[in-house]
């Protein structure tokens, strides 16, 4: 990934995160009206979102890949690695790219709670995306922790809409909410 990130601009399709900001709002609302509850709680998460957005310095785009994660990288042996699946590239906050796929892995962790898996399950999952962070960090040679993060909450929030519009009565957008306060939490600590 950091070695995409690292390579020419090879897209001029814009993707701020600003403008997917104020969708989740708007989407938030429109969700109301059929579950307020839920509604609410995405509402909360969006809203959260605006308020810390501004408190990030301006990032310097580049190119994303738009969709990253776990299943978009092909393993074909120890030392070499494949990324996949370009149809979503674009040019944004590379953060962006890292913090949805940590998020991939923090609604994996959230799933398997959810089915009865133990909290040493879910904990290799939390090792895994805090080992990326890091890496992923170190080879873009600057502390990227909180804008990650930050980023992994917009894609969690994103993974929550998509949950509600798939199946309406599920408890998974509502577990995805509550996941991402906690990641907000972290965040708006990290920035004080």
């Amino acid at each position: 990934l950091a070695q995409l990130h690292r390579g020419p601009m090879v897209s001029t399709r814009m993707r701020p995160v600003e403008k997917e900001l104020h969708r989740f709002r708007a989407r938030a609302l429109r969700i109301c009206a059929v579950d307020s509850q839920v509604g609410d709680q995405l509402l909360g998460v969006a809203e959260r979102l605006l308020q810390t957005f501004d408190a990030f310095p301006a990032s310097l785009p580049g190119v994303v890949h738009g969709d990253c994660k776990p299943g978009q990288f092909l393993l074909a042996n120890a030392s070499t690695v494949y990324l996949l699946d370009f149809d979503h590239c674009g040019v944004s906050d590379q953060a962006g790219d890292a913090g949805t796929f940590v998020a991939s892995l923090r609604q994996l962790a959230v799933q398997w709670t959810m089915a009865g898996a133990s909290p040493a399950s879910t904990a290799g999952l939390t090792a895994l995306a805090d080992q990326f962070i890091t890496a992923y960090s170190k080879s873009m040679e600057d502390d990227l922790s909180t804008r990650i993060r930050w980023h992994e909450v917009v894609a969690l929030q994103r993974k929550a809409l998509r949950s509600f519009a798939r199946s309406p009565k599920s408890p998974l957008p509502s577990a995805l909410v509550e996941e991402s306060h906690r990641c907000l939490d972290r965040v708006t600590q990290e920035l004080s």
